[in-house]
C-alpha cells in the first residue's frame, strides 16, 4: 500500500504539507482495510484530521501515533487484547508531547560539538607525529577542519544545547520517561549500525536514553523502545526500563 511505504520515510519529510498528506493518505488506507485488518481497538480518525488542519508545529507534526493496547491512556480505553477485560476508565498514564526543541536549528548540533572536541584530543599538535595514536586517513580527514574551527561558534553550540536541556527538562518533568521509537526499524545485519536518527538528539543533549526490546521479527531482529529522562535522572530511568523489560519478559 502507498501508506506501507511512506512509513520508513517520515523521518526524511521536512516540509508540513507533504508530512499532512501522508497521513491523510494513511488515514485513507485506516478507512479502507480497519475493518478486515482489525488492528486498533478503537482509533480517531476525526481527531487526527483536525489536528492535521490545525498544523501544529514540532518534529512529530504529521504522525499518526498508535499505543500498545497495555498502556492506559487519557482518551482511549485499555482491554490488554482481551474483549471481556471489564471496565476501563481513560487516564493520564500517558500523553502525546512534542518535542521544545527546533529541529532545523538543532540539526548538526552534535556533530559541531563532538567533533570540534574530538579534532584537538585526537589531532593535538605532535600526537601523530610522535606515533603515539594512528588514525584512519579517513579520520584525520574528517576532523581536519575543526581543528580551525572558530571557538565562539563551538561556545555558541554549547550554549544553545544548554537551552534546549532546559526546554526538555520542563517538558519530561511530572513524568516517569519520555516514550519513543528507539529505531526507524528493526535491527539490521550485524554488518550494519543502522540509523541513528532516533538517538542522535538525546546525545547531543546529554541526557540519559536507554532502549528496551521489547518485539521480534519474523527473522528474530530486535526491536526495541526508547525512554529518555531529564538530564541527571539515570537512575529513575534505569528503575522505569526495568519495569517495561519485566513486562517484556511476561509477554514472551
Amino acid at each position: 500500500m502507498e501508506a506501507e511505504r511512506d512509513m520508513p520515510d517520515f523521518c526524511a519529510i521536512v516540509s508540513p504539507n507533504a508530512r499532512a498528506e501522508r497521513a491523510a493518505r494513511q488515514l485513507a488506507a485506516l478507512a479502507q482495510r480497519e475493518a478486515t485488518v482489525r488492528a486498533f481497538v478503537c482509533h480517531d480518525a476525526d481527531a487526527a484530521r483536525r489536528e492535521l488542519v490545525a498544523g501544529t508545529d514540532g518534529p512529530l507534526s504529521g504522525a499518526l501515533i498508535g499505543v500498545k493496547d497495555i498502556i492506559a491512556t487519557e482518551a482511549f480505553p485499555t482491554r490488554y487484547g482481551l474483549d471481556d477485560f471489564g471496565p476501563s476508565d481513560p487516564r493520564h498514564d500517558v500523553e502525546t508531547l512534542d518535542l521544545p526543541v527546533p529541529i532545523a536549528d538543532f540539526c548538526g548540533r552534535q556533530q559541531e560539538i563532538c567533533y570540534w572536541e574530538a579534532a584537538r584530543i585526537l589531532l593535538a599538535p605532535g600526537l601523530l607525529a610522535r606515533g603515539r595514536l594512528r588514525l584512519l586517513p579517513e579520520l584525520v580527514a574528517l576532523l581536519g577542519p575543526y581543528l580551525d574551527s572558530d571557538t565562539a561558534r563551538y561556545a555558541a553550540a554549547r550554549r544553545r544545547r544548554q537551552t534546549y536541556q532546559a526546554r526538555f527538562d520542563e517538558l519530561a518533568a511530572g513524568y516517569d520517561a519520555v516514550l519513543l521509537p528507539a529505531a526507524t526499524g528493526a535491527a539490521p545485519p550485524v554488518t550494519n549500525t543502522g540509523d541513528a536518527v532516533m538517538n542522535r538528539i538525546w546525545t547531543a543533549l546529554h541526557v540519559p536514553a536507554i532502549t528496551v526490546p521489547f518485539w521480534r521479527t519474523a527473522d528474530g531482529m530486535p526491536l526495541g523502545l526508547q525512554l529518555v529522562a531529564p538530564l541527571g535522572a539515570d537512575r529513575a530511568l534505569i528503575e522505569t526500563a526495568q519495569w517495561f523489560h519485566e513486562r517484556a519478559a511476561t509477554r514472551k
